[in-house]
């Protein structure tokens, strides 16, 4: 009787396993088959011209050609600033200057300028009264550069390239010191066992960013891997924000990203002050020095104007200021061509950040 009872039950038993396993490979034919048309379908998205152009356009970058100079200026000599007029009814000699600069920012390590030293030195060059002006955003102040009401300014060096080529501006300065601009790079960091050993193996990975707006943790990063090794986020590699230039550092530090896109002075010192240890990571890129503030004058000013202005610009020395460490602030000469590279690719792949909404109608714009 067991033994009729045993085979029945063993019988029953390889019945169940069979069906198991024929619904195992029913459910892997389907899963396969599920998978296989996914991947049909990515590869056949991934190769629609139009829906590639909209997920990288998602992330802010775009298709343009390079940027030039408005039409309506020349550049004669290939320098990519506009020519100063011919025609002497075009040029401006204002009886007093505008010296109009953006706001010093508390807590962003920025240099801070005797406006009112560098304005009266300015004047006494120029044989003119100079007006120092201060303004928290740019974008406030396009209109009063269309009117031509503004001489000199100093804005931040990303958003020089836009001002260049729309309105004629010429930088002729940074602010630096002995050891040259004041600035910072753009940093692509791993943790120090990652595999990733250069820009290009971010392929397929996680790159953590800042916010939208960060030139170096969030734009340089992805305008470098896209204009020179064509790698676009959303298909070659993902992105997520960490709303913070610590943050970035932070989570990098305890293991939690792959790879991230970081201000080097950020991560200079919070190396400095322990929060991450320098063998906690590994550089894979460092861009050149992004230069924080350009000060420039505009195309159309009368020659010796513009020629005073900047022989004043040139040999202004910021005096003492307290807390000052090393060499005093000095305004360093730039070649535009040369020493804005980074920032008119930055300009060439996004929008200028002067095209962007207001502030009050975003996340707080970025200190780097």
């Amino acid at each position: 009787m067991s033994q009729t009872v045993d085979s029945a039950s063993s019988h029953a038993g390889g019945t169940r396993v069979a069906m198991r396993a024929g619904l195992y490979l029913v459910l892997a034919g389907v899963v396969g088959f599920c998978g296989f048309r996914g991947w049909q379908t990515y590869q056949a998205v991934s190769a629609d011209p139009v829906f590639e152009k909209q997920v990288v356009a998602n992330f802010g970058l775009n298709d343009a050609p390079h940027r030039h100079l408005d039409p309506s200026f020349t550049d004669a000599n290939g320098d990519l600033l506009a020519d100063t007029p011919s025609d002497p009814a075009q040029l401006v000699d204002p009886p007093s200057i505008e010296l109009s600069h953006v706001q010093d920012d508390p807590g962003s390590g920025g240099d801070s300028l005797d406006w009112s030293l560098l304005g009266k030195q300015i004047g006494d060059a120029a044989g003119k009264p100079v007006t120092v002006v201060s303004f928290s955003d740019a974008r406030g102040e396009l209109d009063r550069i269309k009117g031509g009401k503004i001489q000199i300014m100093v804005v931040h060096a990303a958003d020089a390239p836009y001002l260049v080529n729309q309105f004629g501006f010429i930088p002729i300065a940074v602010a630096g010191d002995d050891k040259g601009p004041h600035g910072h790079r753009l940093d692509l960091v791993v943790p120090a066992k990652s595999d990733i050993k250069a820009p290009e193996d971010i392929r397929g990975h996680n790159l953590v960013c800042t916010q939208p707006l960060s030139v170096s943790g969030y734009r340089a990063a992805l305008a470098y891997l896209h204009e020179n090794l064509h790698m676009r986020p959303g298909f070659d590699f993902t992105v997520s924000f960490v709303m913070g230039q610590r943050e970035s550092v932070l989570a990098l530090g305890s293991g939690k990203s792959e790879a991230a896109a970081l201000s080097s002075d950020k991560l200079k010192s919070m190396t400095k002050s322990g929060e991450i240890a320098a063998t906690d990571y590994r550089i894979i890129y460092e861009s050149e020095v992004m230069p924080q503030y350009a000060i420039g004058t505009f195309y159309n000013l009368k020659p010796e104007v513009a020629a005073n202005i900047k022989k004043a610009v040139l040999s202004f020395t910021n005096p003492p200021q307290p807390g000052d460490k090393g060499s005093p602030i000095r305004l360093l000469p730039v070649d535009y061509a040369r020493d804005f590279a980074t920032l008119r690719s930055i300009d060439d792949a996004f929008e200028p950040r002067l095209l962007m909404p207001p502030k009050s109608s975003q996340a707080p714009a970025p200190k780097d």
